[in-house]
């Protein structure tokens, strides 16, 4: 055997062993694959909404219950993300903020901007729910969950038809609108749980239909 052909055997060992190596590496994947646990599908998605919470108040109450800042629970979670609630045309510039008082007023969201920004993905002026600061009715995650078949719901612990609920269910230029917002999210909206507080008759009587102090919101279907 001449030298050619004794190094062409050894490139050949070479290559059948690396074959070999690659091939065993891959039935071992697809074996540990094939034996693995399938990851469950997600079956609820739950939102939480802390009105009015920011990063500081999650600092405070991390420092209030701990000593320590990012202890809260949740801050330990493997997958966090984080959005900016301030209204169309607004702006977050701290420095600038802080400049006047009337300037850091006129930049604040308010739960009506800030719901539908949660919901929809879309900024809008403060006072809209579910509509877009060009006017257009915006779709939200809870129609599009309804459009995939899912299951939706509200519950909070402020009355039902204010304007953070009602960001994720409704549409109207005013969330001051209160009982055409329950109307639409009784007899429009595809919700299957709606909970909150509150009673029929509003604390602010000067806002019911004739002024009573009696008188409760007319929730008529639109429909009927």
């Amino acid at each position: 055997m001449n030298k050619s052909t004794s190094g062409l055997l050894r490139t050949s060992r070479r290559v059948t062993l690396t074959a070999l190596i690659t091939l065993a590496t891959l039935l071992t994947g697809m074996a540990m694959a094939e034996t693995a646990p399938a990851t469950p599908p997600v079956r609820n998605v739950i939102l939480f909404i802390a009105d009015g919470c920011g990063f500081n108040h999650l600092t405070a109450a991390g420092m209030y219950l701990t000593g320590k800042p990012d202890s809260l629970p949740f801050q330990s979670f493997p997958v966090r993300g984080a959005m900016a609630t301030f209204p169309a045309g607004g702006y977050y510039n701290p420095v600038k903020l802080r400049s006047t008082f009337k300037e850091f007023i006129a930049q604040a969201t308010d739960s009506a901007a800030a719901a539908t920004a949660m919901a929809t993905g879309v900024k809008t002026k403060n006072g809209r729910i579910g509509i877009g600061a060009d006017g257009a009715q915006l779709t939200n995650v809870m129609e599009k969950a309804k459009d995939a078949g899912k299951r939706t719901g509200v519950v909070t612990s402020v009355p039902w038809s204010h304007a953070t609920p009602a960001g994720f269910v409704t549409h109207d230029n005013s969330r001051n609108a209160y009982e055409v917002i329950a109307s639409q999210m009784l007899f429009q909206s595809e919700m299957d749980v709606i909970m909150g507080c509150g009673h029929p008759t509003p604390p602010d009587y000067s806002r019911t239909p004739s002024g009573s102090t009696n008188t409760p919101w007319p929730l008529s279907n639109p429909s009927s």
